[in-house]
């Protein structure tokens, strides 16, 4: 098995800078209320004989992360990059709960002027993303595809390097 040091070097690079500009793009949209996506993040580099995987972010938030980046359109309006859209099955309102409770905002019933509860909230935010979606943010997609591009000629590189100290190393055992 090749020994692949500097390999391992390069994509550990291209994990961080994925991860760190991801968090960036989270803070900068205003897209991270609770952190816990932003705290999800988490590289892991598999490397096996014919093949090498880079994981960036926790299984948990796949998912969640999927659609806040790539977006969900909705019943009424809205995109998604992927084509992800809301049919018959409305988001979790338990979500929208826990959002307007680390935000700090109260809105106010436009009849009566008076403060409605986060569960009025959270039905109202179900309906409204139900039907005009989730805007894309691409907070993974866009870092992920500008480190990918400048990787080929690092890790081109960094493989030859690996190569060259295998090689070396095969012929210090034969002599």
């Amino acid at each position: 098995m090749l020994d692949s040091k500097e390999t391992r070097k390069v994509l550990e690079k291209f994990a961080k800078y994925v991860i760190q500009q991801s968090r960036s793009n989270l803070t900068r949209n205003n897209t991270n209320a609770s952190k816990e996506l932003y705290n999800s993040f988490d590289s892991e580099i598999n490397a096996s004989k014919n093949s090498i995987e880079v994981k960036i972010i926790n299984p948990k938030y796949k998912e969640y992360g999927k659609f806040v980046d790539r977006g969900v359109k909705g019943t009424q309006s809205g995109s998604s990059l992927d084509g992800y859209k809301y049919t018959t099955k409305k988001p979790p309102v338990s979500a929208f709960i826990k959002w307007a409770r680390v935000k700090p905002i109260k809105p106010r019933d436009r009849a009566t002027g008076r403060f409605i509860t986060n569960k009025q909230f959270g039905f109202i935010m179900q309906n409204h993303i139900f039907k005009h979606g989730i805007k894309p943010t691409k907070f993974l997609t866009t870092p992920f595809q500008r480190a990918f591009n400048n990787l080929p000629d690092e890790l081109l590189e960094a493989y030859g390097l690996d190569l060259e100290d295998f090689i070396k190393f095969t012929l210090d055992i034969k002599k």
